[in-house]
C-alpha cells in the first residue's frame, strides 16, 4: 500500500498517509456517512461491482443478487459496524425496511461469477475465491432504501471484505436513460 485517501463530501480525494512522504493525520476530519449521502427520491438505480461481492442468502453464496439479498447485507454490515464502534445497535425499523426491499424489481443484470485464486501458506495449497461481478439495475421505491446501498459503496457488503471483495459503486438513473 502505497498511500491511503480521505474522501470529502463532494468526492475529492486528500492523501492521508503516504509510504515516501511524512503527512500529519490532523488535517483529517471524519466524514459522518449522511454527508456522503444525498437523500433524493430514487426510482431507478444501477449497482456495479468494483470487486467480487461474496454475498450469502439462504446460508450459500449467491450468484442471483435480488436487490432484498444486497439490501440485508448492507444492513447487516452497518448493524455491526455501528455495534462494535458504539456498544449499541442502531435504531431502525429493519422490519419495515426489509419488507420494502422485497418489492424491489431487478429489470436488468450482466452478473456473472468470477473465480479469484489465491495460494493459502497456511494450508499450503490454491484456493478459489468466487463472487459476482458485473452491473445490476433495479426499479421500484428506492427512496427509503437508497441511503442504506449509497452506503455500503463506503463500508463493503459481503464476505472476505479483508482480501478487498464486497466493493461497487452506485449510479441513479433517470426515467429512460439506459447503459
Amino acid at each position: 500500500m502505497d498511500r491511503i485517501y480521505s474522501l470529502s463530501p463532494g468526492g475529492q480525494k486528500n492523501v492521508i498517509f503516504s509510504r515516501n512522504a511524512s503527512i500529519r493525520l490532523e488535517n483529517v476530519h471524519p466524514l459522518p456517512l449522511g454527508d456522503y449521502i444525498d437523500f433524493l427520491e430514487v426510482q431507478t438505480l444501477t449497482v456495479r461491482t468494483l470487486s467480487p461481492l461474496r454475498i450469502k442468502h439462504l446460508n450459500r453464496l449467491t450468484d442471483d443478487l435480488e436487490f432484498h439479498v444486497l439490501f440485508r447485507s448492507v444492513l447487516r454490515r452497518m448493524t455491526s459496524l455501528y455495534y462494535w464502534t458504539t456498544g449499541r445497535y442502531p435504531v431502525l425499523d429493519a422490519a419495515r425496511l426489509l419488507e420494502k426491499a422485497a418489492t424491489i424489481r431487478r429489470v436488468c443484470s450482466s452478473l456473472r461469477w468470477f473465480d479469484y485464486r489465491r495460494y493459502s501458506t497456511t494450508q499450503q495449497m490454491d484456493m478459489k475465491l468466487g463472487g459476482v461481478v458485473g452491473k445490476v439495475r433495479y426499479q421500484g421505491d428506492l427512496t427509503d432504501l437508497y441511503p442504506y446501498i449509497k452506503a455500503g459503496e463506503v463500508l463493503g457488503v459481503g464476505k472476505s471484505l479483508s482480501f478487498g471483495f464486497g466493493r461497487y459503486e452506485v449510479s441513479i438513473e433517470e426515467e429512460g436513460q439506459s447503459d
